[in-house]
């Protein structure tokens, strides 16, 4: 019996170029045009303003007294719609690479309340408006599915990826339908067809960490841009610091490599790994090179202003206690594969447009709490999404 999952599709029919592009531009319209939600639930309607709709980062349409069914007693109920990109996509180039790393901070209500919805609900047009080239998105920490899914599956994390275009995704990792572990966490987003997925959920894990809880592994996805197939690893290792966590990436590191190594995947395609790796390249540089030893994999060149992914100096969604910034976050290349002619990796610093006001603190609730609610006991006013900086990977092959 084993611990890995694979799940395999394939893309059926010839792709032409020209079509795809098309079929890219008219969809993303199409969505942005259409995806709204009502908020407020009958008989007690909460929904009394505009400002409902703005508390999460959408535009107000309308106020019904009866919406999407019931009637209000009291109150209204708000239509809003998803805000559009302030920058055009662009990444026509199959020559072009550019991946994104980012843990969104998204774990279950029951382990924490964070501003899970708040911030999910403003992730997706924050980043595409900062990395507007961006051709596919690993997520980790995706524990929920963000946003509004318990309302709309519109207003998920996904679904607000595939209103801006990116209408491709893979499957959580490590999702069972019984059990006491929860997911994995991480799944990929992207603008392009992905002609196959699979995944695998980690062997190893330190018994008595959080890990432990959860079934983090790696998943794959092979991507096709304009004609020109690459493949995206993404994972998110086994957390803490310490030489016996060290140890336990690394096993982790050889089980990636392995399946990478069992997707049989032809020397002339990328292939690239994407995750927080929970290796620390400013203190921990000898685990990075270990990791990237049993990866067979490089790091590119780091470029931009930032020299942290984690950084209670910068970014006071870090929990509390946490006083050392650190670099975890990554996108290698394989050495085993297609090398591009050029590399980079730069962190982000990704900001709301407006400071976002989102519970912190309510103990033993297992579902969302507002910041306005008498449930909520710690409210924290900002501007940052996560309490990690996306990585983002540009990527130049010939």
């Amino acid at each position: 019996m084993t611990a890995r999952e694979e799940f395999s599709w394939i893309f059926p029919g010839a792709r032409r170029h020209l079509l795809l592009l098309l079929l890219l531009l008219s969809s993303t319209a199409a969505a942005q045009e259409t995806a709204g939600v009502w908020l407020g639930s009958a008989p007690i309607c909460g929904a009394h303003q505009s400002s409902s709709c703005r508390k999460l980062d959408l535009l107000f349409d309308r106020l019904d007294s009866a919406g999407d069914g019931s009637t209000c007693w009291t109150g209204s109920k708000v239509f809003c719609r998803a805000k559009t990109l302030s920058k055009r996509l662009d990444s026509t180039d199959a020559g072009r690479l550019t991946i994104v790393s980012y843990n969104v901070f998204a774990r279950p209500y029951l382990v924490s309340h964070d501003g899970q919805r708040e911030r999910t609900c403003r992730i997706p047009r924050a980043l595409l408006a900062e990395v507007p080239g961006a051709d596919a998105i690993v997520f980790q920490e995706a524990f929920q599915p963000g946003c509004l899914a318990d309302s709309s599956d519109t207003f998920s994390l996904r679904g607000l990826l595939r209103s801006y275009g990116f209408n491709y995704s893979t499957r959580t990792v490590g999702v069972r339908r019984w059990g006491l572990r929860i997911n994995g966490g991480v799944f990929v987003a992207s603008r392009w067809p992905i002609l196959q997925q699979a995944q695998a959920v980690y062997l190893n894990a330190h018994p008595g960490s959080a890990d432990s809880l959860a079934n983090k592994g790696v998943v794959h996805a092979k991507i096709d841009k304009l004609g020109s197939a690459f493949h995206l690893f993404g994972t998110h290792l086994q957390a803490e610091d310490g030489p016996e966590f060290d140890a336990y990436r690394e096993k982790q590191a050889d089980e990636l490599h392995r399946f990478a190594q069992s997707r049989q995947i032809s020397p002339n395609e990328p292939v690239i790994f994407a995750g927080d790796f929970n290796a620390d390249l400013l203190a921990n540089r000898g685990h990075v090179s270990r990791l990237l030893q049993r990866l067979n994999a490089r790091l590119p060149r780091l470029r931009g202003p930032l020299r942290s992914t984690y950084d209670p100096r910068q970014n006071d969604v870090v929990e509390p206690g946490i006083t050392v910034r650190q670099w975890l976050d990554y996108v290698f290349v394989s050495r085993e594969h297609k090398q591009p002619v050029s590399s980079s990796i730069r962190a982000v610093r990704l900001l709301a447009d407006a400071p976002v006001n989102f519970c912190i603190s309510a103990p033993f609730q297992p579902s969302y709490v507002a910041p306005d609610s008498s449930g909520c006991n710690a409210r924290l006013r900002t501007r940052h999404l996560s309490d990690h900086f996306p990585v983002v990977g540009e990527f130049r092959f010939q």
